[in-house]
């Protein structure tokens, strides 16, 4: 919708995006830009996904010939606008998804470099699972100086570090009683 009003009454293309998703990992990118691929497609919204280990050229290519939203990996995005092939100035919507994670793997330079070559006059959603310092004051830095801030859970939740993890690779021929095992060690209710 933002990008349709944005749009609406202009007939010229415009090469530079109006909204940027920021995600840390080219699987979520990608999901990501499965969904908006699809919603945008039949109102004509162009849409691309960024992210490293593939070849630059064909990302190029699209943005050159002018592209809605962005859906990008920070190190990825952050080469390309160093190419001077990825403008941000016209970007007045942007979504961080899962901002703490972004900030955990390090692009924190990345993404402090990629929000101040959006439009200053933007909106802005984070979508983070914990809420630490640095998101916090990421949002405070970048965001409105009144956002509406929506929990779910408590505020101080953060994830179990304690917990252990498990991995065991069989055969596909022993899963099946390996899960009834343990089920009957761990869930005594009844027989799977």
């Amino acid at each position: 919708m933002h990008v349709l009003g944005k749009r609406k009454g202009k007939t010229a293309k415009t090469v530079n995006p109006l909204c940027l998703v920021l995600a840390p990992t080219r699987e979520l990118a990608d999901q990501i830009w499965d969904v908006l691929r699809d919603a945008g497609e039949p109102c004509g919204v162009k849409t691309i996904c960024l992210y490293g280990g593939t070849s630059k050229g064909p990302q190029i290519s699209s943005l050159k010939s002018g592209i809605d939203i962005v859906i990008a990996t920070p190190g990825r995005l952050k080469d390309l606008m160093e190419m001077n092939v990825c403008h941000l100035t016209e970007v007045s919507f942007v979504v961080l998804d899962e901002a703490d994670r972004m900030l955990d793997m390090g692009f924190r330079q990345e993404v402090r470099l990629i929000l101040s070559n959006t439009c200053s006059a933007r909106q802005m959603i984070m979508f983070s699972a914990t809420w630490p310092l640095d998101v916090h004051t990421l949002a405070e830095e970048y965001m409105d100086p009144n956002p509406v801030k929506v929990v779910v859970g408590s505020e101080d939740t953060a994830a179990n570090h304690d917990v252990l993890q498990i991995v065991e690779v069989l055969d596909d021929h022993l899963r099946d009683n390996r899960l009834n095992a343990l089920l009957e060690k761990y869930h005594k209710a009844q027989r799977y």
